[in-house]
């Protein structure tokens, strides 16, 4: 079945359940990306292991880090494709998020324990599964060679590694190598990655003109905007909080009489 087929009957088959506009639009981001995904491969008909590819291509292509969107939505994309390839229905029920583990049985206890260790120090789901992600490459590529004991990793292992890796993805491999190195005590290959320098693209920040500052000040001063959004939009120009505290923020954490808030970004933070 081709891949403009089996989209366009998924995306009949979501219209006829129920699904909202929004989801229905997010559907067909996930298509568009997919058939450019597909298009670079040369790839006209739809398997189980195109579907796989794509939902394994979680690396976002601005950042060159992991992307659990990209991780969750690919993953349930590709379930309910090849749930039609093989049973000609469409099984919703593989709409839930999928985890993502090493399918050596070995390997599959280490990266749970390392799992669990690192929701025990953050907080923050997506700093979780951006270490936990670093892992799973390392263990997929530990698979590839057949080697499954952590006591058998060499210096080599990993240097052969990383030059598996692209350019853009290898400082944040050598970050999520350096934890995970620590973690399980192996200070001889955490000396190895420590002294490891990756090349850093120098991005120039852009930063909102006053002409624009003024443009969404003189926005949130409308009737069409709430005072709870307006205070939101507010505090986060005047601040720079990022969206993930913000969010998370409390009336505890604020103090009203030294006019401060805290809030935890996995170490201690002020803003006056």
């Amino acid at each position: 079945m081709t891949i403009e087929t089996i989209c366009n009957l998924l995306l009949d088959a979501l219209t006829e359940a129920g699904f909202n506009e929004s989801t229905l639009f997010n559907y067909k981001g996930v298509i568009r990306r997919f058939k450019t995904f597909c298009d670079e491969k040369g790839v006209t008909d739809y398997t189980p292991e195109i579907g796989q590819a794509y939902a394994d291509d979680v690396i976002s292509k601005k950042t060159g880090k992991y992307s659990a969107q990209r991780h969750y939505s690919q993953g349930r994309f590709s379930r309910l494709l090849t749930s039609y390839y093989n049973t000609g229905i469409f099984d919703l029920a593989v709409m839930k998020r999928g985890r993502q583990e090493p399918s050596n049985d070995a390997l599959k206890v280490l990266y749970r324990e390392y799992e669990e260790h690192l929701r025990e120090q953050y907080s923050n789901e997506n700093t979780v599964l951006f270490y936990a992600y670093e892992v799973f490459c390392l263990f997929k590529y530990l698979e590839s060679i057949r080697l499954y004991e952590i006591r058998d990793i060499t210096a080599g292992t990993i240097v052969d590694y990383i030059k598996t890796t692209k350019q853009n993805r290898q400082r944040a491999i050598l970050c999520g190598l350096r934890l995970y190195f620590t973690f399980i005590n192996r200070q001889d290959l955490f000396a190895i990655v420590d002294g490891m320098h990756a090349y850093r693209a120098k991005r120039i920040i852009p930063l909102l003109s006053d002409s624009e500052i003024q443009k969404i000040t003189d926005a949130i001063q409308t009737s069409a905007i709430s005072n709870r959004d307006a205070a939101i939009v507010l505090f986060g120009l005047t601040t720079g909080i990022r969206a993930i505290d913000l969010i998370n923020l409390r009336l505890s954490d604020i103090d009203w009489d030294n006019e401060t808030i805290s809030f935890n970004v996995n170490s201690a933070q002020k803003l006056h």
